[in-house]
């Protein structure tokens, strides 16, 4: 009896030890960049308002155009509910798990991408999902996955913390032993430089969206359709105001596509979408943004904004949702 009791003593040990250490460590992964990366923007999801009136889905792209202090000046109830690298359904399944959020009459901004019709739509839900989304929407839905999303984040993900470990020691190296030299440049050799980084930026990015998406995820275009025209069905019906928008490029990355490939991965769905539903749709990537995509300081990389860049957005997007009579 003394034996088994010393026994079960040395397992809860050992069950103990191994929690702490596993805790730790995940309280370490968690402050690195891969788990930062994945999860960036996830901490709003604990406080989402009700009688929402102006909102966004989207992926990163949506999360740094819309940024609502102009229009919560108003007193407008505003949300972004888009994360990094957020495709179609996943946008819909939020909706769906936050419907009851809105306000009659809320304008919905769902922002696209040239790819949002050609990712991979069988891929299995993030685990940052499994702390968000009601589990009915999560793919491939597992509890082992659920445990280690919402308790102990390390799980599964150890090559990724030392990943961030060396590529931090690195950094610090690298840091130390090399300096910026400190040159002198003009405001003009700035813009210059800029566009330079731009246009590397635009023709790198287009390739890795050209052989990564557009070609081999063609086949997906009609399941991300149905989605698209389902939840603006949806949303129309509820008596919500759905917008559709491309956001703004550099116009390096906007026009450098193959005109065949972007025409079936983006343009042909978009208009069969806007056909199906008669939703509103912005392009700011059009000749009546022109100015907007060749100004480099509205940009921080090819296809995302700046700070700077974000503030000019709201200003059109507000004078587009005055001239639709969205905005009193």
């Amino acid at each position: 009896m003394k034996k088994n009791l010393i026994f079960l003593l040395k397992l809860v040990t050992v069950c103990i030890l191994v929690t702490a250490i596993l805790l730790s460590l995940s309280a370490v992964y968690k402050h690195g960049l891969t788990y930062q990366g994945s999860n960036s923007g996830m901490s709003k999801f604990d406080s989402v308002p009700d009688q929402i009136e102006y909102a966004n889905f989207g992926p990163s792209y949506g999360m740094k155009c819309f940024r609502y202090a102009p229009l919560e000046a108003m007193g407008k109830t505003c949300f972004n509910f888009s994360l990094t690298m957020q495709d179609l359904y996943h946008d819909y399944a939020l909706y769906k798990t936050y419907e009851e959020h809105f306000k009659n009459g809320a304008v919905v901004a769902i922002p696209l991408s040239y790819f949002s019709f050609c990712s991979d739509i069988t891929a299995p839900s993030g685990n940052r999902y499994y702390k968000i989304l009601d589990r009915k929407y999560i793919k491939d839905y597992t509890l082992e996955k659920e445990v280690s999303a919402k308790y102990i984040p390390i799980y599964g993900n150890g090559g990724d913390l030392i990943r961030d470990l060396t590529n931090e020691l690195l950094d610090s190296i690298m840091h130390k032993y090399t300096a910026a030299p400190d040159v002198g440049t003009t405001e003009a050799a700035e813009d210059s430089m800029e566009e330079i980084s731009l246009k590397a930026d635009s023709d790198t990015r287009v390739f890795t969206i050209e052989t990564g998406n557009l070609i081999p995820y063609s086949d997906h275009i009609e399941a991300y359709e149905t989605i698209l025209i389902r939840w603006i069905e949806e949303m129309a019906a509820k008596g919500l105001k759905p917008v559709l928008l491309l956001t703004p490029y550099w116009h390096d990355y906007a026009f450098g596509f193959d005109e065949a490939l972007l025409k079936t991965g983006y343009h042909d769905p978009v208009e069969r979408v806007i056909r199906e539903t008669g939703v509103d749709y912005i392009d700011f990537c059009s000749e009546k943004y022109a100015e907007y995509i060749h100004t480099p300081r509205y940009f921080s990389n090819c296809d995302h904004v700046s700070l700077e860049g974000s503030e000019e957005f709201m200003r059109l997007y507000m004078e587009y949702l005055k001239e639709k009579g969205l905005l009193p």
